[in-house]
């Protein structure tokens, strides 16, 4: 896998389906010191722009030693594009053949759809985040812990994901910081799954939760994600400043 120790993702969004008006925030980005690339394709004001050709040679631009991660975030978790759930598997089918390293899904999706790409990955070397937003609050670590537990039950005992894809998969919880202590309970949920070898985000949005979205890493976070020109979450700071910070050694 092209990854190291430390991950910082840059946050792409795409609002052009000229796959070459992307190369500069894509080579730029790079030499901010991003080892993972997300693009998020909501960011298009018509889905039909989403075709697999673009999406193939969107994925060509990023070098091999670049992790890529395909994004449509639901539009009730902070995506801007609003389609129905039919439109939505498509899209996602396309992404699957275009073979990035890993696609982001929500927990929060059907179990219809959840169950047809389980089917799909079943045939495909791709790996899945598995994430879950919240844009007013951050819950209390219990609760934030039985978010995956739950998920995690409803994969295994009700659509017969294998234990394997699970292992391979990522999980991400992401809050909003309404005081500076919210930072505590991403960074403890870090801590406790990478403990078990699981492979965590977590971190909380907002201009409060900055300090959880760099610290996330030094307590066993997979990556965390940076911005280049525009962010895509609220209080996203920069790839490079995220990379400057941590090289500061406290």
């Amino acid at each position: 896998m092209k990854s190291n120790s430390i991950n910082i993702c840059l946050a792409i969004p795409v609002n052009s389906d000229n796959y070459k008006d992307l190369e500069l925030v894509i080579r730029e980005g790079i030499g901010s010191g991003s080892n993972f690339i997300e693009f998020r394709f909501d960011y298009l004001k018509n889905e039909e722009l989403i075709t697999l050709n673009f999406l193939r040679n969107l994925k060509k631009l990023i070098p091999a030693t670049i992790s890529s991660i395909f994004t449509l975030r639901h539009h009730s978790e902070g995506g801007k594009l609003k389609i129905n759930e039919y439109k939505r598997e498509k899209i996602i089918q396309r992404f699957i053949e275009a073979k990035p390293d890993f696609i982001d899904i929500e927990m929060n999706s059907s179990k219809d759809l959840l169950k047809k790409i389980k089917d799909i990955f079943d045939n495909y070397n791709i790996k899945l985040i598995f994430s879950y937003h919240d844009f007013i609050k951050t819950p209390d670590f219990n609760h934030s812990k039985s978010i995956v537990d739950k998920f995690e039950h409803l994969l295994l005992d009700e659509l017969n994901f294998n234990i394997e894809t699970i292992n391979n998969s990522v999980y991400k919880l992401v809050f909003t910081a309404q005081e500076f202590r919210n930072n505590f309970i991403p960074i403890k949920i870090c801590k406790f799954y990478s403990k078990l070898n699981r492979k965590i985000i977590s971190f909380c949005m907002g201009d409060l939760g900055i300090i959880s979205r760099i610290y996330c890493l030094h307590n066993g976070a997979f990556l965390t994600y940076g911005s280049f020109m525009e962010e895509t979450a609220p209080g996203q700071i920069s790839s490079k400043d995220i990379k400057d910070w941590l090289e500061i050694d406290i």
